[in-house]
């Protein structure tokens, strides 16, 4: 049975560790609130609230909590953002020189860990990583949008962004820093792009709230407030590979999930707080038979990554989802099939 809970009023950010046994989440105020998974009455498992982080002065925006290290990022509309590390039962925050002079919007860790990325309404992704010999976290800017920041989502070598942003454009951009990462390793643009370089774009007819990687590192989906999931191939890109239109709200968040069996699975968040399972289409791969395109909500617990909602609980629902038929080729280079 899956586990639903009332954890706080109104959520507006959240992040898992890596065993999944704890969360943080942002109550929609500049306070982070750590829940353990602790046993409760009759042995079943509760989420207890174990840590109150207090750091940031305005909303914070985003949360990521690295695996690996252990590390918890978080963004905030006062501009900053904090790295913060348990010692002794305790949680230490770091400042980051992010150099924003507009609120940052979201936050995600590179997969390797070494660096994260921070949206901003500045127009512009500050990418971090530790500056070892002044023992602090830095940041590099990438100015190529146009307008606010909305997402950002690594690739699975942590060498190229997918941002989107209000602007009505999706893009993929470098973010390999010399010195911190290892030379030599190859993208679908070849090796070690410039840092900065805008190696693909793709017009929407809305503002682009969620994007997410394949793990083949060649597959990325974009998902925009026209209520369209556009998927594109990094070896093809002047046409989407597949989009697929929604009759509910537009997605907010998505991430992918590695299904059983090969399936091929996109999950997402609306504005209605209701999660959603896209079957997705990738090169080489035939598409689910209409009995496997269904939609699932995650469950707290399960294996796979959950996404951050502005929910107060945590449910499970099944919600039909309809077939998706492969776009038509657009109307111009590089964008998407509008309306």
């Amino acid at each position: 049975m899956p586990i639903v809970e009332q954890l706080e009023p109104c959520i507006t950010c959240h992040a898992w560790n890596g065993d999944r046994s704890m969360i943080a989440l942002s109550p929609n105020s500049n306070d982070i609130h750590i829940y353990s998974l602790q046993p409760g009455s009759a042995g079943a498992l509760k989420l207890t609230r174990v840590w109150t982080l207090r750091e940031h002065d305005a909303l914070v925006t985003g949360l990521d909590w690295a695996a690996s290290t252990n590390r918890l990022v978080s963004s905030s509309q006062d501009r900053n953002a904090y790295v913060w590390e348990l010692h002794n039962n305790e949680w230490k925050p770091t400042l980051v020189i992010l150099r924003l002079q507009r609120a940052a919007t979201s936050v995600s860790w590179s997969p390797d860990e070494t660096k994260f990325a921070v949206g901003s309404g500045e127009k512009l992704v500050a990418v971090c990583y530790f500056e070892e010999q002044n023992n602090f976290w830095v940041s590099k800017h990438l100015r190529k949008h146009g307008s606010t920041v909305t997402c950002v989502s690594w690739s699975p070598n942590s060498l190229l962004l997918a941002t989107g942003s209000a602007d009505y454009r999706g893009r993929i951009v470098s973010a390999c820093v010399r010195g911190v990462d290892t030379p030599g390793k190859q993208t679908p643009f070849g090796a070690d792009p410039a840092f900065g370089t805008v190696l693909a774009e793709y017009a929407s007819s809305g503002w682009v709230h969620a994007s997410a990687w394949h793990p083949n590192g060649t597959t990325v989906a974009f998902a925009s407030h026209d209520s369209t999931v556009a998927v594109v191939s990094l070896l093809s890109p002047e046409v989407p590979l597949q989009t697929i239109r929604l009759a509910e709200l537009p997605l907010k968040v998505s991430a992918r999930r590695q299904p059983s069996r090969g399936e091929r699975t996109l999950l997402g968040t609306n504005t209605e707080n209701a999660h959603a399972a896209l079957p997705v289409a990738v090169p080489c791969v035939p598409r689910l038979s209409p009995s496997c395109q269904t939609a699932h909500l995650l469950a707290l617990g399960s294996a796979t990554r959950p996404c951050s909602s502005g929910s107060s609980r945590v449910r499970a629902l099944t919600l039909a989802a309809s077939r998706s038929r492969r776009a038509p080729a657009p109307p111009h280079p590089r964008s998407w099939p509008r309306r």
